[in-house]
């Protein structure tokens, strides 16, 4: 390559030698105002989502007509190491001489005009960073012409930038790896709810590359990753997120979840291989889809083992007699007769059920009776010790007994697994009922295990 050449490269813009993979293409080229990118990690996601923001600033994109006057909003995870991180994308792949006078690009810094976290081009077009995490009201004004999201978002951050694109109808581009938080709330916004049936609220272009060599191989024919590369990147993944970061899957664990010792050796599949000593039933009647349930774990005595065999999960707004029809049919699914119950938890009822006060657990004692064809219910329902300081030493309890391998959930308890996975502590409202139904089942073998410990720690 001579001289004259090697100059001619380096005067060139990086966006105009991007060549995007086959999967990010479809991305490009689709003309749906809302486009929605659920990718795994390293597979050119990062690259197309800059391209798109310089193209979309331009008005030179190759698919798509001009937007309208307004500045651009980028939704990132937060403003400092999330900045950072997507400057230097836009740098790498980005249309450089078209940078305003004033505005720099600064390594280990991002974009900056006139002292301002901001991309202002010669065109007058403004590029402005928002959080999806920190300040709201950051978000709360002002008509926006295109909105690109790079990490999943709080839900009243997406919701008040959506708003802002609503008047003019502004495109808008999200783009990310569901892993760090729970996103069942953009699904249900995404894709409705198949199980209920509910529509989603929106219509969006989905699209899902996986971390394969054919997604990952360009339009120009180059293969950005070897099958090599590929699996040497699967096989250093959290087994919990390889379904996330290899094909892009809406489940995974939060980075701040409560049980941190919980893993996948603590599901198991087997039925026939569970002992216990001592069957018992734990239930929570919270309000709202998925939240009135009810759990059988056995306890082993010896071993200090809980098991969660089985889960059932009434639909929302149930009445007690549905509620105790759904735990006959877990006993019975299981071959439990209501007799081997030994103990049965049920906390208070709260506001807006259909039976009043405390007494929803004798409804649902009677709404048993009723299914088993007996006048008296075989199962009797307790309300659990809910004194001071029971809720974090029966969860720390709970964590302790999964990092020692005594505490167990068959696989079949969806309801249940997503909660462990997820639940961030007392105050996390989408997983507190199903934590606290386990917990009711056995909290008081768990603080009698608890102040056995204590009692041998203090006579040492």
């Amino acid at each position: 390559m001579t001289t004259a050449t090697m100059s001619a490269l380096l005067q060139i813009d990086p966006l105009e030698l991007y060549d995007p993979t086959t999967a990010m293409d479809e991305v490009h080229r689709s003309l749906e105002r809302l486009r929605f990118v659920r990718k795994p990690n390293q597979v050119g996601g990062s690259f197309m989502l800059a391209a798109e923001v310089w193209w979309t600033a331009l008005d030179s994109h190759p698919y798509r007509d001009p937007i309208g006057k307004g500045p651009i909003w980028v939704m990132l995870a937060d403003l400092k190491d999330g900045y950072i991180t997507f400057c230097e994308k836009l740098w790498q792949n980005g249309s450089r001489s078209r940078l305003a006078e004033g505005c720099h690009y600064i390594e280990g810094v991002g974009f900056r005009y006139r002292s301002q976290k901001m991309l202002m081009l010669d065109n007058g077009r403004r590029i402005e960073f928002k959080s999806g995490t920190q300040d709201q009201m950051a978000l709360e004004s002002g008509t926006i012409a295109a909105l690109f999201i790079d990490e999943p978002p709080l839900p009243g951050h997406m919701s008040a930038a959506m708003q802002r694109c609503a008047v003019s109808q502004a495109p808008v581009l999200m783009n990310f790896t569901p892993v760090g938080r729970p996103v069942d709330w953009l699904r249900l916004r995404i894709e409705g709810d198949p199980e209920t049936g509910e529509p989603p609220s929106e219509t969006w272009a989905c699209f899902r590359p996986t971390l394969t060599v054919e997604d990952c191989t360009t339009v120009g024919g180059r293969e950005l990753r070897s099958q090599e590369n590929i699996d040497a990147q699967i096989e250093s993944m959290s087994p919990w997120q390889v379904s996330q970061r290899q094909f892009g899957e809406w489940e995974g664990e939060t980075q701040d979840r409560r049980f941190l010792a919980f893993s996948e050796g603590c599901i198991f599949e087997d039925l026939e291989s569970v002992e216990f000593t001592e069957l018992r039933l734990g239930m929570d009647h919270g309000e709202g889809t998925g939240k009135q349930v009810c759990y059988l774990i056995g306890y082993h005595a010896d071993y200090r083992n809980y098991t969660v065999i089985g889960e059932a999960v009434a639909p929302a707004n149930s009445t007690p007699e549905e509620v105790a029809e759904s735990i006959v049919a877990m006993l019975e699914s299981r071959g439990v007769s209501p007799y081997e119950i030994a103990m049965a938890y049920g906390d208070i009822n709260s506001a807006g059920l259909a039976a009043g006060g405390g007494r929803y657990n004798g409804y649902i004692e009677n709404g048993i009776a009723k299914a088993y064809g007996y006048d008296v219910s075989p199962i009797t329902i307790s309300t659990p010790n809910k004194r001071g300081g029971s809720v974090d030493a029966g969860e720390a309890a709970m964590n302790h007994a999964m990092k020692e391998g005594r505490f167990f959930i068959h696989s079949s308890c969806k309801a249940g697994l997503k909660a462990l996975k997820n639940y961030t502590g007392p105050k996390d409202p989408k997983y507190k009922d199903q934590i606290d139904a386990m917990r009711y089942a056995v909290n008081d073998r768990l603080l009698e295990a608890r102040k056995r410990e204590t009692r041998v720690y203090m006579q040492r």
